[in-house]
């Protein structure tokens, strides 16, 4: 594999944990070490940045104040492919993602077999999981596969990779910056790009949410963004 990888992390004041998402990140896959690591520091508060800046990261996109993880997702993508990445992986800085599987995700993109590949958690086999968040993300998948005819087994999942084709179109498109996850799926779909699943293992119990603070308005909000996906022109 000759194609240049980048591995985006958002961060959002979590300086106790960074160095430790940071590490995990395999530095040969498949026998390249054409990879890149870049962490969007989201306006932390506490100490994430000075503790990134100790690492061996040589890139950091600090976005100065607090705009949201969709609009870090978006900065991540925009800034891999200034650096020329060919494939961008997102991952969380929580830890709830496993580096290791980052490989599974690769490889259907290095096959030519998808344009975007997700982490599937297999949340069913979880008991834990929060019944709000395993409801979100059934009834999520199901109204995609039924609006936008493309059967996506855990929409939900940021753990995921695009090719540079489909990075630019979310850099152009992608407006939400609470649910972001859902919404880039709808408008990949709409664009007809071949997206697929890959079983992952994840860490669980992860600390919680930084992102749904108010599980009504994150339901809402997410339906909201299926639908508005389904009537708008990309």
């Amino acid at each position: 594999m000759n194609k240049k990888v980048v591995v985006q992390i958002p961060a959002y004041n979590e300086y106790d944990v960074i160095t430790e998402a940071i590490n995990d990140i395999p530095r040969d896959i498949f026998g390249t070490n054409n990879i890149e690591i870049v962490v969007i520091n989201d306006g932390s508060t506490d100490h994430t940045l000075e503790v990134v800046a100790k690492t061996n990261v040589r890139h950091i996109v600090d976005l100065q104040r607090h705009h949201g993880l969709g609009e870090a997702y978006k900065s991540g993508l925009a800034y891999g492919l200034k650096i020329g990445a060919d494939i961008i992986v997102n991952t969380d800085a929580d830890l709830q993602y496993r580096g290791e599987d980052i490989e599974k995700l690769l490889e259907p993109i290095l096959k030519n077999e998808a344009d975007v590949v997700i982490g599937d958690r297999q949340l069913e086999k979880i008991e834990r999981y929060p019944r709000h968040k395993f409801i979100t993300q059934r009834v999520g998948s199901l109204l995609v596969a039924v609006l936008f005819r493309n059967e996506i087994k855990d929409v939900t999942s940021g753990f995921r990779a695009y090719t540079r084709e489909a990075a630019e179109v979310l850099i152009e498109h992608l407006r939400n910056p609470y649910t972001y996850t859902v919404e880039s799926l709808c408008i990949l779909s709409k664009k007809k790009m071949r997206i697929c699943s890959v079983p992952v293992n994840i860490r669980f119990p992860t600390r919680a949410s930084k992102l749904i603070t108010n599980k009504a308005d994150y339901v809402k909000d997410f339906f909201v963004t299926v639908f508005k996906c389904f009537f708008s022109r990309y």
